[in-house]
């Protein structure tokens, strides 16, 4: 990804899923969207997204769980 590139997330996100997701959720997913390719699909590590947002990889773990658990991302 390029250092000046940017991204959006549909508003729906923090506006419908917010309370349910939380501010961690809601980094993991934005984060996620940094790397998602053109079909929407992404692959970085726990532990890349644990050093670049700061948080344990537990909760990065339970974050994705969430996320999955509210419709908004698939985990194969």
């Amino acid at each position: 990804m390029r250092e000046d590139a940017f991204v959006m997330i549909p508003s729906v996100v923090p506006r419908e899923y917010g309370k349910k997701i939380g501010v961690y959720g809601l980094s993991v997913y934005t984060l996620l969207s940094t790397y998602a390719n053109r079909d929407g699909r992404c692959f970085p590590s726990c532990s890349t997204m644990s050093g670049v947002l700061g948080i344990d990889e537990r909760t990065i773990v339970k974050s994705l769980e969430i996320l999955r658990d509210s419709g908004l991302i698939r985990i194969d």
